[in-house]
């Protein structure tokens, strides 16, 4: 013990050197913080920490947690780290350790007192203290000297009626020499912190999603609204797409997102809403809805459709009378474009036609009568629609459908 003895009494005539960083962090929502420091100096790491903290009135430092803080001398196995407690350490008269002691300085010396300790806890003022012994060059003959960055400690808080309360934290130097490294000199600044305790709660879960459940959401336009979760919600994170629970979006301050482009028909999309602020982020429930589909025939007709992909063209409004485009031409719906993409998927195979593409659409949009011919959709029968409505005005030709099917779809293109 004489060397840290020795280096103590180094620390009270040093002089100032590099930062150090000491920081306090909560360990979430709890009443725990962490005392921690970081950036070290591997070839000048600290000695001794000296630190004083202060509440303002009507909030408390509870207590130091037991087991959070190591004890020994770091030359000792599996005491790598400040184990060594100055204040309250205990020798016989021997000079052998008694007791280490605990971060927490003695407040209760009677005579004299002892400078600087702050009071007994709970408190709203407490000073802590942290040492290591260990011999000057760890790589010749110590293995156990601290590291670089750690946790010193943790501590507990009351806040009390104190709406987020800032801890003061500074180095002790009055008495205690404050922050000192391993060459004798003080770091002075490394401890001059203000925490921000806050009394906030993470917020509640998002709720009041206007699509969730639905079974024909638009594909074009749609946006999905949602009612900001209980408490204070600085933010959202928004989650969409069409694997549980979508992909994500990004965080934005409003609780209403429109969704880009045009979703697939059938497909069921997903989302989910996170609600964040200071405090942390409250994970929303996953919803999810089925977008629209146009087709309104037999289910064998519907399951053609499905197998073909889905295609829009299929959901035109004059497509099985040969309008493969969608497209008036002069008011006319049925023309040499029409032709030119039955040309295409002609007596092809349904594979080959459901994969090509003429002048920028499906080969499968000549499929007129939505039958297959021995597995060929586009033959004669297809050819013989389109020429019964060849140049006809858009007033001649009808439409496939009048009204819809209801469970089967819910809009039409064109």
């Amino acid at each position: 013990m004489k060397k840290l003895i020795l280096v103590l009494a180094i620390a009270l005539m040093a002089s100032p050197v590099f930062a150090l960083s000491v920081n306090l962090t909560r360990e979430g929502t709890t009443n725990v913080i962490d005392l921690t420091y970081s950036d070290a100096c591997s070839t000048n790491l600290p000695r001794a920490f000296a630190l004083d903290l202060t509440f303002p009135t009507g909030a408390q430092f509870s207590s130091v947690v037991s087991g959070s803080y190591m004890t020994g001398e770091s030359n000792q196995p599996n005491h790598r780290g400040y184990g060594i407690y100055p204040a309250r350490i205990s020798l016989d008269t021997a000079g052998v350790v008694q007791n280490w002691g605990t971060p927490l300085a003695d407040s209760n010396v009677s005579s004299p007192a002892d400078p600087g300790a702050g009071a007994a806890l709970p408190s709203s003022h407490m000073v802590l203290e942290f040492a290591s012994l260990y011999y000057d060059n760890p790589a010749a003959t110590d293995t156990n000297a601290p590291p670089t960055s750690g946790t010193l400690c943790k501590f507990t808080v009351n806040p009390g009626a104190v709406s987020n309360p800032p801890i003061i934290m500074s180095d002790e130097i009055t008495y205690r020499g404050g922050l000192v490294l391993e060459n004798g000199t003080q770091d002075l600044t490394a401890a001059d912190k203000t925490f921000i305790y806050t009394t906030l709660a993470a917020p509640g879960k998002a709720t009041g999603p206007n699509h969730n459940g639905d079974t024909g959401v638009a594909r074009i336009g749609t946006s999905l609204t949602w009612t900001a979760g209980t408490g204070t919600v600085d933010s959202h994170d928004v989650y969409f797409g069409t694997v549980s629970p979508g992909i994500y979006i990004g965080n934005q301050a409003g609780t209403s997102y429109a969704i880009p482009g045009t979703m697939a028909q059938g497909k069921v999309y997903y989302w989910r809403i996170d609600e964040k602020n200071t405090v942390g982020t409250t994970t929303g429930d996953i919803w999810s809805f089925r977008v629209e589909e146009c087709m309104k025939s037999t289910a064998t007709e519907y399951n053609r459709w499905v197998t073909y992909g889905r295609p829009d063209c299929w959901c035109y409004r004059k497509q099985c009378r040969g309008d493969a485009d969608g497209k008036l031409s002069s008011l006319k719906p049925v023309m040499a474009s029409d032709l030119t993409i039955l040309k295409g998927g002609y007596n092809k195979a349904g594979s080959v036609v459901r994969d090509l593409v003429v002048t920028g659409y499906p080969a499968i949009c000549a499929d007129f009568d939505r039958k297959d011919s021995s597995l060929k959709p586009v033959m004669a029968s297809d050819l013989t629609i389109l020429k019964a409505y060849y140049n006809k005005a858009n007033t001649v030709v009808p439409q496939c459908d009048t009204a819809p099917v209801v469970g089967l779809y819910n809009f039409w293109m064109n």
